[in-house]
């Protein structure tokens, strides 16, 4: 059915901003047939803070966990546009944007200046599509390197999914 509108609308490409089930793959089919490009968007490293059931204030809670319990140097959080994959937040970066976390910040106040950010990653990726300028980000350094900081993030992870049960 999706496919079918998007179809009749003549869409090339497209977005999914506060979609939560998993995309069903025939709609990633549909874009990938027409190269076209199927956007989503993340408060956070997608491939740290991301995955199943990490969206809204989770991520946000759990990339502050995560820099507390390592006492990160240099704490951000990461606001992303991500291309649609068949698992949760797999696709590709294509647009990213860094907010320096501060010692008091918390989930709200960090909230409150990442909003904003988030939005203008969203629309600077559109604006590449229509220059036909859109390139996956190179270059990203991973953050979670050994075990202890693996063993940390599920905790972070699972303090934040308490935290905000319903995000």
């Amino acid at each position: 059915f999706i496919t079918s509108e998007l179809e009749k609308r003549d869409v090339t490409d497209g977005g999914q901003h506060g979609w939560m089930p998993l995309t069903p793959s025939s709609v990633i089919e549909w874009f990938d047939q027409r190269k076209g490009h199927f956007l989503n968007q993340h408060p956070g490293t997608p491939e740290v803070f991301g995955g199943d059931r990490m969206f809204g204030m989770r991520v946000l809670a759990t990339t502050l966990l995560y820099w507390r319990f390592t006492n990160g140097e240099s704490p951000y959080a990461e606001m992303v546009a991500q291309e649609v994959a068949p698992q949760f937040d797999e696709g590709d970066v294509v647009k990213a944007e860094r907010i320096t976390i501060f010692k008091n910040d918390t989930v709200d106040t960090l909230r409150e200046r990442s909003l904003p950010v988030e939005h203008e990653v969203q629309i600077k990726a559109y604006e590449d599509i229509v220059r036909g300028e859109l390139r996956v980000v190179q270059g990203r350094e991973p953050i979670v390197t050994t075990d202890e900081e693996r063993e940390l993030l599920r905790k972070a992870k699972e303090a934040a999914i308490a935290l905000y049960p319903k995000a």
